[in-house]
């Protein structure tokens, strides 16, 4: 589990204590990032999925993340010229952009009102807020960063307006729905996304010939051509990292001949895109690659262009005249007032930087934005960019809130359109959904009372708010949701696990169509097959609240308004999977009649722990039956491990080692260490 998703848990089981906004886990997790090396890849699951009441647990890990808040001032990463990035460059004299080579006024860049609305006036005005930040909250942390949060317009040097690209302030958000999908009718699995046609990174991908692999913290990328049984180590992207700083692999993405991979430099605070061309497999090339300022938070790719999202921390003693010190670089080039946004009232201390690259000519962005807040969950519709960031009012009596912001794109263009706000948290990306222009979310409200309660909420194409259904399931909170064309399906709990359904026909009159309570929670829900809904998620006593198991349930949705559980498992060894918390480790594929993840099972004979890879089938008559149970490596990160299918063969794919199966039976057929 990572660290951030722990602490989320941790935060969403203290449901009565109010927590000052600088001790809440999101803000001691960037703390602890500034200290970590590299987070990611020394994860200790074993140390915080087995816990059901957080309470103590809660206390301890805020006590020891107060004693370790100590300034961090690592050096600021040079650009690499075997790269091609370009020599740093300061930023011209504040009130003189337009006197720069190329530069436009803030006019010509703003695509909307909205843009020129929150355009920073001046680097003074930036200062004076960072400075405001750090006297408000940020208690006596030091964050360095020589990496910026903040984005040019082009991805030309500073100044120089975009290149083409219609406004798209008033372009119609895709209306249509959308669903997930794990296939294609090539016949091999994709990576489990939220969006159709707006791809996810991933540490393993399949283009139906080849398998990509990686091994995040060794910094490379296994090339695997993958023929039935027979599986060969045909190339290999090597790793990239030089003396003065290692880069680890948070994700990459697949776009037929090239690869975009992505490095996170933790000792420079830096993110890199490099992107390669596979022509021949056997010599990947390296085509261009691109340094952005702040730490990596997410991607997407539509098309031949991924969307890239870092969050960047300014030095806060920093002087006002070192504005190097607290506004970001790209490749090296400190980032222009006209593509720096300030909402009226921030949250947190840092930059969300948001820049776009086409993996066709990858040599430098082509376009970037940056907003001074934060960002936690980001959903992207396949016209908009939505990012909630939690924020707090402790004078209010409902005091948690999300800050919204809304980014319009296409092909490589990014505008800024909206900024807005809504009651409570969300539990993830799938707590929001864009349809017909709306943006519908749910989330879960804290109170001085300490009571917990949820709310739906849709919101029009600017932010502004349609409709709400407010105190939903007092006492509980959100778990999971899914949204699928006019119904929403949500999962509160406490200690049964009311299912609830919602017609969202009218926008401005959304009701709640059925409750069904049933014992345990889902933690993911995904859309199986016509009127099927499958929920993954664990099992609880109802009387006692402990942990009973993992537990798979099948809704028939047939009646939205009189959702039932047509059919369940409980695996009651199964402590842990993934698939609580990220998506992308299952593949599903009613087509293939699969349900395959990661699990840990505790065998408690011998008290031990075991890894272990299982795929589900289910028939309506039948329920479900596990087809497979596969023994995992002891000594890996069973989150990274990965099932997939090309053809009629599925591929259980570990760090270092694959394993193919056929799947009219699921028997082995052989193996290949890397």
């Amino acid at each position: 589990m990572k660290q951030e998703e722990m602490l989320d848990k941790i935060r969403r089981s203290a449901e009565s204590v109010p927590t000052p906004a600088s001790l809440e886990p999101e803000q001691m997790m960037k703390k602890l990032d500034q200290t970590a090396d590299d987070n990611k890849s020394s994860r200790n699951k074993k140390s915080s999925k087995k816990i059901w009441g957080y309470g103590g647990l809660a206390a301890a890990v805020l006590a020891v993340c107060v004693m370790t808040r100590l300034p961090n001032r690592a050096l600021t990463g040079a650009g690499n010229p075997e790269h091609g990035q370009q020599e740093q460059m300061l930023p011209p004299e504040e009130g003189k952009e337009a006197d720069q080579p190329g530069s436009a006024n803030m006019e010509e860049l703003a695509d909307t009102k909205e843009e020129k609305e929150y355009l920073v006036s001046s680097y003074e005005e930036l200062y004076d807020q960072i400075q405001k930040q750090a006297s408000e909250g940020c208690d006596s942390v030091i964050y360095d960063t020589g990496m910026g949060n903040i984005l040019t317009e082009t991805g030309a040097a500073p100044g120089e307006a975009a290149a083409g690209g219609a406004a798209l302030g008033n372009m119609k958000p895709d209306s249509t729905k959308m669903e997930v999908t794990s296939s294609n009718p090539d016949g091999f699995s994709e990576t489990n996304i939220q969006v159709q046609g707006v791809d996810e990174g991933d540490l393993v991908k399949t283009d139906g010939t080849y398998i990509y692999v990686s091994t995040g913290d060794r910094g490379k990328i296994q090339i695997i051509k993958a023929a039935g049984k027979t599986m060969e180590v045909v190339g290999r992207i090597g790793d990239t990292s030089t003396v003065r700083g290692a880069k680890h692999i948070e994700e990459f993405y697949i776009n037929g001949q090239y690869i975009t991979v992505i490095r996170m430099d933790y000792g420079s605070h830096a993110t890199f895109l490099e992107t390669y061309d596979l022509k021949n497999p056997k010599e990947p090339k390296l085509l261009g690659s691109v340094k952005q300022d702040g730490y990596y938070k997410e991607s997407r790719r539509n098309g031949d262009y991924v969307y890239l999202f870092t969050d960047y921390y300014a030095e806060m003693d920093a002087g006002k005249d070192e504005i190097e010190r607290y506004v970001p670089k790209i490749d090296g080039s400190v980032i222009p007032l006209n593509c720096i946004y300030l909402p009226e009232t921030p949250s947190g201390t840092s930059y969300l930087v948001a820049s776009s690259l086409d993996m066709k000519n990858p040599g430098q962005v082509v376009q970037s934005k940056a907003v001074y807040s934060e960002g936690d969950q980001f959903y992207v519709s396949q016209s908009n960019i939505y990012i909630g960031n939690m924020s707090y009012d402790y004078k209010a009596t409902q005091y948690d809130y999300t800050e919204l912001l809304k980014f319009s794109y296409k092909d490589g263009k990014i505008s800024f359109y909206g900024h807005g706000n809504v009651d409570g948290y969300l539990n993830n990306q799938f707590s929001m959904d864009e349809y017909e222009g709306n943006l519908r979310l749910v989330t879960t409200l804290s109170h001085q009372s300490g009571q917990q309660t949820n709310s739906l909420i849709i919101l029009d194409n600017k932010l502004k708010k349609l409709s709400e259904i407010e105190e939903l399931a007092p006492g509980e909170q959100i778990y999971s949701a899914r949204f699928m064309g006019d119904t929403a399906y949500f999962v509160t709990f406490r200690n049964m696990d009311p299912l609830f359904s919602a017609d969202l026909s009218d926008p401005k009159n959304p009701k709640i169509l059925g409750e069904l309570k049933i014992t345990g929670f889902s933690e993911y829900l995904h859309p199986y097959s016509d009127g099927l809904l499958l929920g993954i998620g664990r099992e609880i006593s109802p009387d006692t609240g402990n942990f009973k198991g993992l537990k798979l349930s099948m809704f028939d949705t047939n009646d939205p308004s009189d959702v039932k559980e047509r059919d369940k498992m409980v695996e009651k060894t199964f402590e842990y999977t993934p698939a609580w918390e990220n998506h992308k480790s299952v593949v599903i594929s009613a087509e293939k009649n699969l349900i395959g993840f990661a699990v840990e099972e505790y065998n408690k004979d011998r008290r031990e722990w075991l890894n272990q890879y299982v795929v589900y089938s289910y028939e309506k008559d039948q329920g479900f039956t596990r087809r497979l149970t596969h023994q995992l490596a002891k000594d890996r990160d069973q989150s990274q491990t990965r099932g997939l299918y090309i053809g009629e063969w599925f591929y259980v794919v570990e760090e270092d080692k694959i394993t193919v199966f056929d799947m009219a039976h699921f028997n082995e057929f052989g193996h290949l260490n890397y």
